[in-house]
């Protein structure tokens, strides 16, 4: 009788066991299966490496508070964890390489749309438009990567605007009037370049984003997309393959190695108390040196300025090597080429619209830029090897209390100072 009573008490703690077990299961494979069977190990990563090809994503940015198996045991994700991917079940070794962040994006937006369905109308996210081109390319692009990592439909509030008339820009929802985004719930950044966490969790109506949104976190997800909408328009595209054109019949064989001096507005007392500033000459001449000793063995380069202040350039950029196609003096180049003729390879390209030169440099193998927004993208745009100026924004001021390098600055750029 005690061993009848023992057998049935085992086989009611069996079954037990074995219904919370099959429960377990269920919910977790439902968890993974919404996000396509990915499965997400924490790894302490928060940049994308493009010239390794192994690409990180920030974990509380592609996913909120969704389970995740790590080596050792079940976890929830945390803000500071990051994540590596692996595909159906199979965990990978700590250095194995990620599959592209398009991989990421189709998974995704499936889970997204299958999110979009529980509604009958889309969730927008839009954003008000700040500042010139530049600002423009951040502002849309962070709305772009927030929209696609939360499951709704990006919009611009009006179809004019710098950054629409400069790029074909497809992908969105263009609202009729401005009129149609009032009354949606407005969320400002905390601070211009830092990556603010909190704009990956926003609340679950239509939101118009409202700041500066200068961290390459924000539409690190999107990357693939951003890229493919990133096209000049066919006017300014000609007029860029134009000089590129005359660039290359002048200098033929030559690696191009786009050079942005933002000076001009920069210089203005107002504008260096906020902590803009301009390079020292010998900024340029530090990144000249480093191109030259990188590609010079290959191929000989050459250096496209673009400028604000071409007198400037002419004057500064190692001025022996800088030459006036029509030997005027340098003081006098009205709109007149600045090239080779001795030997030199330094190219101070001739006046053009900002989008323009923008689309010039976009088509050069690499970039240095100098600071600011427009320059930012300059290097982006181009996706080769970019070299910026690590003194923006000045130590000490507003700025700086509102850029974080690691954040503005992907990490696999280089920073070299005067």
């Amino acid at each position: 009788m005690r061993f009848l009573r023992k057998w049935k008490f085992t086989l009611a703690v069996l079954v037990t066991v074995g219904v919370v077990a099959s429960a377990v299961h269920f919910i977790t494979r439902s968890k993974f299966m919404d996000f396509d069977q990915f499965q997400f190990i924490s790894r302490g990563k928060d940049h994308i490496d493009g010239n390794a090809n192994v690409q990180y994503l920030d974990l509380q940015a592609a996913v909120n508070n969704m389970s995740v198996v790590s080596s050792s045991q079940q976890t929830t994700l945390s803000p500071s964890m990051y994540l590596t991917i692996t595909l159906h079940g199979h965990h990978s070794s700590g250095d194995a390489k990620l599959p592209h962040l398009s991989a990421v994006n189709k998974s995704v937006t499936k889970n997204n749309s299958s999110k979009q369905t529980n509604h009958s109308q889309p969730i927008f996210l839009t954003v008000a438009f700040e500042g010139r081109l530049g600002n423009q390319l951040f502002e849309y692009a962070a709305m772009l990567g927030l929209s696609r990592l939360q499951g709704r439909s990006p919009a611009l509030p009006s179809a004019h605007s710098l950054l629409q008339d400069a790029f074909n820009i497809t992908n969105v929802h263009i609202m009729a009037t401005s009129a149609d985004v009032r009354g949606w719930k407005q969320v400002t950044e905390a601070h211009y370049g830092v990556w603010d966490q909190g704009l990956a969790r926003l609340p679950r109506e239509n939101v118009t984003l409202k700041g500066y949104l200068q961290s390459w976190k924000y539409f690190a997800a999107a990357h693939t997309e951003l890229r493919e909408q990133l096209t000049f328009r066919e006017h300014i595209a000609e007029s860029a393959d134009e000089l590129l054109e005359e660039i290359r019949q002048k200098f033929p064989n030559r690696s191009l190695v786009g050079v942005h001096v933002r000076r001009g507005d920069f210089l203005k007392p107002e504008m260096l108390q906020l902590g803009y500033i301009s390079p020292e000459a010998t900024y340029y001449s530090k990144a000249f040196a480093h191109k030259r000793r990188e590609l010079g063995q290959e191929t000989p380069v050459l250096f496209v300025v673009v400028s604000n202040d071409r007198d400037w350039c002419a004057a500064h950029l190692n001025g022996s090597d800088v030459a006036n196609m029509n030997g005027s003096d340098a003081a006098h180049l009205n709109g007149s080429d600045v090239a080779n003729m001795n030997g030199s390879d330094v190219h101070i390209v001739r006046a053009a619209g900002a989008e323009v030169h923008l689309a010039l440099l976009a088509r050069t193998q690499h970039v240095i830029i100098s600071a600011g927004s427009y320059s930012w993208w300059a290097g982006w745009l181009a996706g080769g090897k970019v070299i910026y100026y690590t003194g923006f924004p000045r130590p000490g001021s507003f700025l700086s209390r509102h850029i974080r390098a690691q954040d503005h600055f992907p990490a696999h750029w280089i920073g070299i100072g005067d």
